[in-house]
């Protein structure tokens, strides 16, 4: 079995890739090369040239596909006549039918050459040029399809790469090259456009933290505020409740006296100071409570003042930091007050909300005066 040298292992580049007609990778032909390389093997065929004819058939066989795709133009024109004169050479090994597979494998040779960057195995150059003296000047039909490969092969395989697609396109290139210049410019003022949106939302976003988050403190307050004014809303109706018990113990009185379940004429005079002193404790009791109660209210009130003013300030003053480096440098006072009012503590009116115990000796002083009547 013929083995493929070592050097020859990467022995053409393809230049141009396109689509290919699978040839001699096909059984089809892959079956009669084979047989003829054992017939050359077998010293059946042993014609001028038939070592190196049997050295190019063998590297045919061992690179199917690279052959496939670089002798296109070759298999297109005569596929069906080379595979019939392998045959013939194999069935009748005669000069004539060696020479006829000798000049169709000068074709193959030929257009490699034509389609390789790089220079040509010593083998197929041997080969190439031997085969082309052989048949120079002949008229058999090896002569015919040599001087073919010498006069018409370069324009034929010129020809299909000058049609294939990819060179279709570069026929197309300043059409490709007018639109990717159209594409540029409207990607250019697309661009522009986006810069100058993303522009305009700098600005507006520096406006947006000077303005209203000024140092970050216009959110801090703001959440501030959230608070107190949920907890304001939660007193007043609580403030509501109690304004409603205070009133209870004179209602529930009145409606026990209108419904006479109490009839104050049989009532010692003990009992209806008793019930009295209970009414006015509750009362004084609720009364306590809804004291406490408004002081707070006025209290969150204070607060949320306080609070939003801060907010108020905030949103005024712009670029403060580097305003009040520059301005404190002649006159260090000039923003002192409005300082103290940003930095200053969140006070309500704490120190003004009654004690705990407040109201306690009022209470016991008049529960030991119905005792002591």
């Amino acid at each position: 079995m013929w083995v493929r040298p070592s050097h020859v292992s990467a022995y053409f580049t393809i230049k141009v890739t396109m689509s290919s007609i699978a040839y001699f990778s096909s059984n089809e032909i892959g079956h009669p090369l084979l047989d003829l390389i054992i017939l050359f093997k077998t010293r059946k065929i042993t014609f001028d040239g038939s070592n190196s004819l049997h050295e190019i058939i063998g590297l045919i066989t061992t690179d199917a596909d690279l052959w496939d795709r670089s002798c296109q133009v070759t298999i297109q024109r005569y596929n069906d006549s080379f595979r019939a004169s392998l045959y013939s050479l194999i069935n009748t090994p005669t000069q004539e039918n060696f020479d006829v597979v000798r000049a169709f494998t000068l074709l193959f040779v030929l257009e490699i050459d034509l389609s390789v960057e790089n220079p040509l195995v010593s083998s197929l150059q041997n080969f190439k040029e031997e085969t082309a003296i052989a048949f120079s000047g002949r008229s058999d039909r090896a002569g015919v399809i040599a001087k073919f490969g010498a006069e018409h092969l370069p324009i034929a395989i010129l020809k299909r790469i000058l049609n294939s697609t990819e060179i279709g396109s570069l026929k197309n290139l300043d059409i490709a090259a007018q639109e990717v210049q159209g594409r540029i410019s409207k990607w250019n003022t697309d661009l522009k456009e986006s810069i100058d949106q993303v522009a305009n939302l700098k600005s507006a976003l520096e406006e947006q933290k000077h303005g209203f988050n000024f140092v970050g403190l216009y959110k801090g307050f703001s959440d501030m505020a959230s608070i107190v004014t949920g907890e304001l809303n939660s007193k007043r109706k609580r403030l509501v409740q109690f304004g409603a018990l205070i009133l209870s113990p004179a209602i529930i009185d009145v409606a026990l006296l209108v419904t006479k379940k109490i009839d104050i004429d049989t009532l010692s005079v003990q009992a209806i100071i008793s019930w009295g002193a209970i009414s006015i404790t509750c009362t004084a009791v609720f009364l306590y409570f809804f004291r406490i109660l408004l002081r707070d209210i006025d209290s969150k009130e204070a607060q949320l003042v306080q609070l939003r003013l801060r907010m108020s300030l905030c949103q005024f003053v712009q670029n403060y930091a580097s305003f009040a480096s520059a301005i404190q440098k002649d006159n260090p006072e000039t923003l002192a007050r409005f300082e103290s009012v940003i930095f200053s503590g969140i006070v309500g009116t704490q120190d003004k909300l009654p004690s705990s115990f407040d109201g306690i000796e009022q209470m016991a002083s008049l529960v030991k005066s119905a005792r002591g009547g």
